[in-house]
C-alpha cells in the first residue's frame, strides 16, 4: 500500500510538473542510479520514492490515470531505471523494490507494457533477486558468515524497498549490531549503513515512523526544487557571490522539518561497525560507530517530535521548545548557543532513552552469552548520558549574557523583535494565530500572559515533583521572577476560585522542585561527561552554578510564602497548606543548601546570602525566619571549622 506522508512530503503541482517532463525525470533517474557512488540532494531522493507512491495512489484510484503523457513518462522512467541501475552481484532491483511492484494490480500494469519475452525475463530477474533475500536471510537468521556482495545487496534492497515489516529487516539490524565483530571480512559501505539508518524511525515510533532517513550529498536547501542540475547551480551561484554556500548550505546531517532527515555519505563513509567508544560520552561528534550514528538519527528524529508537537493546543514542553527557537529568529544566537537550547538538550534527552530501549530490544537476549555483561554496561551508559543531558539545564549561559535564567534572555529577543525587525509584529501575529499554544501563551505584542499559572496547572500532574514540563517551568519561573508584582496583585485584588489557587501553589513548587532535580542530578555527574558540549560556563567554577540555583530557589520559597500568607488572610476558610505544604519549601530549601555547602567544600560566605537571609528574617513568616536562622548557624559552623582547619595547618 502507498504510504500517504511520503505522497503528502510534495505537491499535486510538483508531481505533475516533473511529470510532463522527460528529461527531468531522466536526471531525477540517474541521480537515483548513481547514488552511492555520487550522492545527490535529499529532496532528489526523497522525490523520487514519493513520486513511486504516488503514481500508485493514482493507479489505484483513478482509472484513466494510465491514459495520460504523465503516466507514459513515468513508465519509460521506470524502465530506464530498471535496466541501468546495476546493484552489486548485477542484480536489477528495481522492480523488486519499488513500491508499484507490491500491487498486483500495478504490477501487472506495468508489465502488460513488455512483451512475452522480455516480461519472463524480468519476472525471472525479480525471482532471482527474491531468492537471494532468501538465502541471505537464512544466513543473517543463523549467524553465518556474508560475503561483501550479498552486505551491499542485502543493504540496498532494504534501504530501497523500505518495507520494516520485513522478517529480514529485523535480523538485518540483529545481525550488524551483534554479530560485526566476529566478521571482520566486512567492511561498511554505502549501502550498509544506508539500510541500517532507513529502519531507524520505524524504531522510534511516537509520530515518526513514516519519516524518512537519506543518505546523500548533506546539502540543506529552503528551495522547492528537486533537480540536483538546479540546486548545483545555486550552490555555485551563491560561491561566486558570497564566498561560501548562504542558501544552500553544507550540514552533512539534519533534520528537514518533519519531511525526512539527510545525512551525508561522508559522515559515514569512516564509520565503525564494531567500536562503541560513542557510549561513553553523552554528546560526540568525534567517535563515529553505529551507536553514534542511531543516536544522531535519534536526536534528528526528536526534532521531528517537537516539530509534530508545535500544534498542540495543549501546553506540552516539547513543542513550545521548537515554537521558543522560531518566534527568536536569531540564527547568531542559536549557532552561538546551540547545545543550551531547551529543544537540543531535550533531542539528546530523547535520544538516550531510545538508544536504552534499542540496545535492550536488539542486543541483549539476541547475542552471545559471553557479551550479556558487556551489553549491560552498555545500558548503564546510556542512562548515565542521559542523566548528564539533564543535568545540562543547570549551566545555561549565553555567550552573550550573563544572566542566570536563560529563558529570561529569550524573552528578551523575542521583545526587542518587535523594536528593530521590520514586519516582526505581522510574523508574531501569524505565528501565534497558526498555533494554539501561543495564543495561551502570549499576548499580541509579545508578551506571557502572567495569569496563566492562575488559570492553569501547567507544570506538572502532581505535587511529587515527577513529570515536571520543562518548558512550562521555565515560564513559570519567568512570571514569578519578571512578572511577580503583577501576579501578586491579582492574588491580592481578585477574586481567585479554589481551582486557581491550587494551579498557583502547584506551579511554584514545581518550578523550583525542579531547579533542585537539575543540580541534584550534576551532583552525581562526571564533569568530563561535558567535554564536547559547547557551552559557555566555565566547569571548573561549577560552585558558581550551586550558588546562583540555591539563591533562585531561596526567592521561588520566599514567593511562595509571601503568596501563602496573604491567601490564608483572604481566604481563610481554604486549607492552603494543602497545596503549599511548608515541609516541601523546607526539604527543597536545605538540600539545595546541602548541595552549595558540599560544592563549595564547606565554605561558604555570609555575604554571598545576606541579601535573601535578611529578607527571610524581615518577613514575619515562622517557616522563612526558622530556615534563615538555620541558615546563620549553619553558615558560622562552616567558618569556625574553616579557621579550625588553618589553625591546625598553621600549628603544623
Amino acid at each position: 500500500m502507498y504510504n500517504e506522508k511520503y505522497i503528502r512530503d510534495f505537491d499535486e503541482e510538483t508531481y505533475l510538473k516533473y511529470l510532463s517532463n522527460r528529461n527531468a525525470l531522466k536526471e531525477i533517474a540517474d541521480a537515483y542510479i548513481n547514488q552511492y557512488h555520487n550522492p545527490t540532494y535529499d529532496c532528489t531522493i526523497a522525490f523520487k520514492e514519493s513520486l513511486d507512491h504516488y503514481i500508485l495512489k493514482q493507479i489505484k484510484s483513478n482509472p484513466n490515470f494510465i491514459k495520460t503523457v504523465q503516466f507514459k513518462n513515468y513508465r519509460d522512467y521506470l524502465n530506464y531505471i530498471f535496466s541501468n541501475r546495476i546493484s552489486s552481484g548485477n542484480n536489477q532491483l528495481e522492480y523488486n523494490t519499488n513500491i508499484l511492484f507490491s500491487d498486483e494490480k500495478a504490477k501487472k500494469l506495468i508489465l502488460s507494457y513488455y512483451n512475452q519475452n522480455a516480461q519472463n525475463k524480468i519476472k525471472e530477474i525479480i525471482a532471482h533477486n527474491e531468492n537471494r533475500v532468501k538465502v541471505i536471510s537464512n544466513k543473517l537468521v543463523k549467524r553465518e558468515k556474508l560475503s561483501q556482495i550479498e552486505f551491499d545487496f542485502i543493504g540496498d534492497y532494504l534501504y530501497t524497498k523500505k518495507d520494516f515489516n520485513l522478517p529480514v529487516y529485523k535480523n538485518y539490524i540483529e545481525y550488524i549490531l551483534n554479530e560485526m565483530q566476529y566478521n571482520p571480512q566486512l567492511a561498511n559501505s554505502p549501502q550498509v549503513i544506508a539500510g541500517y539508518i532507513a529502519y531507524l524511525p520505524n524504531f522510534f515510533k511516537d509520530g515518526c515512523e513514516n519519516s524518512r532517513i537519506l543518505l546523500t550529498n548533506g546539502y540543506s536547501s529552503d528551495y522547492n526544487y528537486i533537480l540536483p542540475s538546479v540546486l548545483n547551480n545555486i550552490v555555485k551561484q551563491e560561491k561566486a557571490k558570497n564566498g561560501y554556500d548562504k542558501t544552500i548550505k553544507y550540514l552533512g546531517l539534519y533534520s528537514s522539518g518533519d519531511k525526512y532527515i539527510s545525512i551525508s555519505k561522508s559522515e559515514v563513509e569512516s564509520l565503525s561497525l564494531t567500536s562503541s567508544e560513542s557510549l561513553d560520552i553523552s554528546r560526540t561528534m568525534k567517535n563515529k560507530d553505529l551507536y553514534w550514528i542511531s543516536m544522531v538519527c535519534f536526536h534528528e528524529l526528536s526534532h521531528q517530535y517537537q516539530a509534530r508537537h508545535m500544534k498542540d493546543a495543549k501546553f506540552n514542553s516539547s513543542g513550545f521548545s521548537m515554537l521558543l527557537k522560531r518566534l527568536m529568529i536569531n540564527k547568531v544566537d542559536y549557532s552561538n548557543n546551540h547545545d543550551s537550547y531547551e529543544m537540543e538538550i531535550e533531542a539528546d534527552e530523547i535520544s538516550w532513552k531510545k538508544m536504552y530501549d534499542y540496545i535492550r530490544k536488539f542486543r541483549l537476549g539476541k547475542t552471545k552469552a559471553t557479551d550479556k555483561p558487556y551489553i549491560l554496561e552498555q545500558l548503564k551508559k546510556c542512562q548515565k548520558n542521559q542523566k548528564a543531558v539533564y543535568s545540562r539545564r543547570t549551566f545555561l549561559t549565553k555567550k552573550t549574557s550573563s544572566k542566570a535564567n536563560y529563558f529570561e534572555e529569550d524573552m528578551e529577543i523575542i521583545n526587542n523583535n518587535f523594536k528593530v525587525i521590520n514586519n516582526y509584529s505581522l510574523y508574531f501575529k501569524k505565528m501565534r494565530e497558526h498555533y494554539p499554544m501561543l495564543q495561551r501563551l502570549f499576548t499580541e505584542n509579545g508578551q506571557i500572559k502572567t495569569s496563566i499559572i492562575l488559570n492553569e496547572n501547567i507544570t506538572s500532574k502532581n505535587m511529587v515533583g515527577l513529570e515536571n514540563n520543562i518548558m512550562s517551568s521555565e515560564i513559570s519561573n519567568y512570571i514569578l521572577t519578571n512578572g511577580y508584582d503583577t501576579l501578586k496583585k491579582h492574588v491580592l485584588e481578585d477574586n481567585l476560585i479554589k481551582n486557581q489557587i491550587r494551579n498557583l501553589m502547584i506551579n511554584i513548587y514545581n518550578t523550583y522542585h525542579l531547579d533542585k532535580m537539575y543540580i541534584e542530578a550534576l551532583n552525581k555527574v562526571d564533569l568530563n561527561q561535558f567535554r564536547e558540549t559547547k557551552h559557555n560556563f566555565d566547569l571548573t567554577n561549577i560552585r558558581e552554578k550551586y550558588l546562583e540555583r540555591f539563591i533562585r530557589i531561596a526567592q521561588l520559597v520566599y514567593k511562595e510564602r509571601e503568596l501563602v500568607q496573604i491567601i490564608k488572610r483572604r481566604y481563610p476558610n481554604f486549607d492552603i497548606e494543602q497545596f503549599a505544604n511548608p515541609k516541601y519549601a523546607i526539604w527543597n530549601y536545605e538540600d539545595m543548601f546541602n548541595y552549595l555547602y558540599n560544592a563549595s567544600k564547606g565554605i561558604i560566605y555570609e555575604s554571598e546570602l545576606e541579601d535573601i537571609l535578611k529578607k527571610y528574617e524581615n518577613s514575619k513568616d515562622e517557616v522563612l525566619m526558622n530556615l534563615a536562622s538555620k541558615t546563620r548557624k549553619a553558615l558560622i559552623s562552616s567558618q569556625m571549622d574553616n579557621l579550625s582547619d588553618s589553625k591546625q595547618k598553621a600549628s603544623n
